[in-house]
């Protein structure tokens, strides 16, 4: 049979310690992949809605160089 081994206090504070850095880490971890994601959807947002304002205009302005009078841009 095998004696027991006793922690002393001085390893478990150490243990402890490496504990909530590991956790800590991760924590940032975390954080830093949950900003980069929102940076991520935020600039695609952009994106899109700066497509969608050019889209519009070309749209516009097809059908006003299409339309038969002379005055549609000066409505």
């Amino acid at each position: 049979m095998k004696p027991e081994r006793r922690i002393d206090s001085r390893t478990l504070f150490d243990l402890v310690k490496l504990s909530f850095g590991v956790v800590a880490g991760a924590g940032a971890l975390v954080a830093l992949v949950v900003a980069y994601r929102r940076q991520r959807v935020d600039e695609d947002g952009a994106l899109r809605d700066a497509t969608r304002l050019h889209t519009e205009r070309f749209t516009t302005a097809v059908s006003e160089l299409g339309d038969e009078s002379t005055a549609v841009g000066r409505r």
